[in-house]
């Protein structure tokens, strides 16, 4: 395949084979669902962030925090390219390691 438009040669990553575990990128925050942040990272590709890898300390109401469209710098937990499953943290602790 093969494409000019500049939107998708700019992406970083076009699917999930695309990211590793430890890595840091950056997301766009969707919305809560069943306890866990949903973000975007680019394109089609999306993960979550679970409840407790929100914050470095528990939050009583991380909706309040985190609305939709704010951008966050997360660190890969777990990838699962063959399940299109993307697990990250936002724990400022684990980013900075």
């Amino acid at each position: 395949m093969l494409t000019l438009r500049e939107s998708i040669i700019n992406m970083a990553y076009y699917n999930y084979d695309d990211i590793k575990s430890g890595q840091i990128i950056e997301c766009t925050a969707k919305m809560f669902h069943k306890g866990a942040l949903v973000v975007k990272v680019m394109g089609k590709i999306s993960g979550y962030i679970p409840s407790m890898h929100l914050s470095d300390i528990p939050l009583i109401n991380p909706e309040k925090k985190f609305k939709a469209g704010k951008v966050l710098k997360c660190k890969v937990l777990i990838v699962k390219p063959n399940d299109m499953k993307l697990i990250l943290t936002n724990k400022k602790m684990l980013v900075k390691s």
